[in-house]
């Protein structure tokens, strides 16, 4: 094999290889902010039920705690 053939062949092994590791690394990337918005979610819901809990244990007057702005969308019922 002539030295221009090869160093095409590792020149195009080189561009497909920076092809699937930038698209990994950016797979990677959308899955890490998607868990970590889930382990946001998963704060708040714990955070919010705790404190429909405790208004119900403690004899809360009134209307119970309203759901932080950010997971009030999982309340909305659309009717």
């Amino acid at each position: 094999m002539s030295d221009a053939i090869l160093t095409a062949l590792v020149a195009a092994f080189g561009v497909i290889g920076a092809a699937v590791i930038g698209t990994v690394a950016s797979i990677a990337a959308l899955v890490w902010r998607s868990m970590r918005r889930a382990a946001s979610t998963n704060v708040s819901l714990w955070t919010y039920t705790r404190l429909l809990i405790d208004h119900i244990y403690r004899g809360g007057i009134g209307p119970p705690p309203a759901p932080p702005a950010h997971i009030a969308h999982l309340y909305e019922t659309g009717d």
